[in-house]
């Protein structure tokens, strides 16, 4: 049953993301106001459309075919608070895959100092190498410079995605450490491959 299943992943997933402890902001709070967040713009898209098509001034709503629009002051709020609330499970799998996407987004979050560290690691590795390649006149490839540039972002992005498209995730760490790795070799190749002279 997918409510039942994605009830249960989100549940498992901020039992993990309690247990972070990241020094910068409180993981908790930001899946919470992320999930609020796309959450109220959902309604308040869905309420100023409604209310752009069936709130028509007074003088032409008089003869319009539902009596809903003729009597109810406000036709198209109502229109959509009765929909939301006669959605059932269709809007409760809706709004927990939103907390699931939340939750991703602040464990994402929470893994940025990794990922930085991994980062500084590779460039510093990667400057050493440029250091020696300059006093032994080596040559600078840019093509594997500038392919390593272009890769960073990507493999940052794609890894992203993945995390967000898994069904479950039973231990983040499996995939950010990875990620971490991956990122320090190209920040590495960037920074060795850099031009000789600045």
């Amino acid at each position: 049953y997918p409510l039942g299943h994605a009830q249960a992943v989100l549940q498992a997933e901020l039992q993990q993301l309690s247990r972070l402890e990241p020094v910068f902001f409180d993981p908790m709070a930001l899946a919470g106001w992320i999930s609020n967040t796309i959450h109220q713009a959902a309604v308040d898209t869905s309420m100023v459309l409604a209310r752009a098509i069936m709130n028509w001034p007074t003088s032409m709503r008089q003869n319009a075919a539902s009596a809903e629009i003729r009597v109810k002051p406000d036709p198209g709020g109502d229109f959509v608070r009765r929909q939301f609330e006669e959605a059932g499970d269709g809007w409760l799998l809706v709004v927990t895959n939103t907390g699931v996407f939340a939750v991703r987004t602040a464990t994402y979050l929470c893994a940025l100092p990794l990922l930085g560290l991994g980062m500084a690691l590779g460039a510093t590795d990667g400057l050493v190498a440029r250091a020696k390649r300059k006093a032994c006149a080596g040559h600078e490839s840019a093509n594997i410079y500038h392919r390593a540039k272009l890769a960073i972002s990507f493999v940052a992005i794609l890894a992203y995605v993945v995390y967000l498209a898994l069904p479950s995730v039973d231990h983040p760490i499996r995939l950010l450490m990875p990620l971490a790795l991956t990122l320090s070799v190209l920040v590495r190749l960037q920074c060795a491959f850099y031009k000789k002279y600045l």
